[in-house]
């Protein structure tokens, strides 16, 4: 038993003093070796002899390590509601005249301006808003993909037939 509490010691050691995981021990006999001693903490998620050195130096496991990256890809909730209300005034600027308005001329706040992957994204969806606004309106600058509408009675006669019609 005194031979394992060594054991564990030598894995608290740098590599170079004699520490880290002996070559001679299998990675079964260190698994019985955990396993007889007791609960174990849990904290090793592998068991194959890879280690993350990242999890190490933090103190996190693997799976906390996973989730705290993904929240970290997203703004705090201050700074998205900020974004929110920017977006908002812009829109609202966009629905009171959407001729006149012109995304190259806005003057985004220093939070959107300091980043330009946001300011892009800003910038994309006022012209997307500002295109939808003008399509609502009928007055789009852009001309309508749609083929013109059949007169009344063309299209009637078309769809009440179920004979074939000829060439």
């Amino acid at each position: 038993s005194s031979s394992s509490v060594q054991r564990l010691d030598n894995l608290l050691l740098p590599q170079g003093e004699g520490g880290g995981k002996p070559e001679d021990i299998s990675d079964e006999e260190e698994l019985d070796g955990d396993d007889a001693g007791g609960a174990s903490g849990g904290d090793d998620d592998q068991q194959d002899g890879e280690e993350d050195p990242d999890a190490h130096a933090e103190g996190v496991g693997h799976r906390q390590r996973r989730c705290r990256g993904k929240k970290a890809k997203r703004p705090c909730k201050s700074r998205r509601t900020r974004y929110k209300a920017v977006l908002d005034t812009m829109e609202a600027k966009i629905r009171q005249d959407p001729f006149s308005f012109d995304p190259a001329e806005v003057n985004p706040p220093p939070f959107v301006a300091s980043d330009p992957k946001l300011l892009e994204k800003l910038l994309t969806r006022l012209r997307d808003y500002q295109a939808a606004q003008l399509g609502s309106t009928g007055l789009a600058d852009e001309p309508r993909a749609q083929p013109p509408a059949q007169p009344l009675r063309e299209a009637a006669v078309a769809s009440s037939s179920w004979w074939p019609q000829s060439p």
